[in-house]
């Protein structure tokens, strides 16, 4: 029993050791594309354009152009694995919507919804403005959600301003042009199975 007290420290401190540092994000060039974890390519969107670690499991991939202010962000973004659970697009679109920008306090208008394909699969892409009472400002969103193998996955546009101002129309083409030149490495986990469309 007199070593009792030195092996209950020993199991107290060994659960308080600090994890690793994350990685930082890296890219590799290949020819005139970007491959991310060899996993995805594309084409990376041009300067001021920067890779950010969002830290957050939500977004697998993302690209901010900052301007040093609050408003005028505008952020491009990947993610593996959207909010929610539904396998189906609208639904997962409208699930999505309940956590999407859930901690800045946003208060969403009515989304649209535009039916189209990606990759010649069905795809979903909603469209929607929100509003920020406190610092007054806005936000508009587009998310294109879409298949891959099984699972729903989802490229978001996410543009800040003042309210008052409108928002400018010219980081909607390097969204589109970073969707057009993405593509997949591998096949997921489940398409290697078979399963999923």
């Amino acid at each position: 029993m007199r070593y009792g007290w030195l092996i209950l420290l020993a199991l107290l401190l060994g659960g308080c050791v600090v994890p690793a540092p994350k990685e930082p994000p890296t890219l590799t060039k290949v020819g005139e594309e970007s491959v991310w974890r060899e996993e995805y390519a594309f084409r990376h969107p041009p300067a001021p354009w920067a890779l950010y670690d969002m830290n957050e499991e939500d977004v697998s991939l993302a690209f901010v152009r900052w301007d040093g202010n609050f408003t005028g962000q505008v952020a491009i973004s990947y993610a593996e694995e959207p909010f929610g659970y539904s396998r189906e697009l609208k639904p997962r679109a409208t699930e999505f919507l309940k956590r999407y920008l859930w901690a800045a306090r946003v208060q969403f208008e009515t989304p649209t919804f535009v039916e189209t394909s990606w990759n010649g699969k069905p795809a979903l892409e909603m469209q929607v403005v929100g509003h920020e009472p406190v610092k007054k400002s806005k936000v508009r969103g587009r998310v294109l959600f879409v298949y891959r193998g099984e699972r729903i996955v989802a490229f978001i546009f996410t543009q800040w301003e003042e309210e008052g101002r409108p928002f400018s129309d010219i980081h909607g083409p390097v969204f589109d042009a970073f969707i057009q030149s993405f593509r997949y490495l591998k096949p997921s986990f489940y398409q290697r199975l078979g399963i999923g469309r």
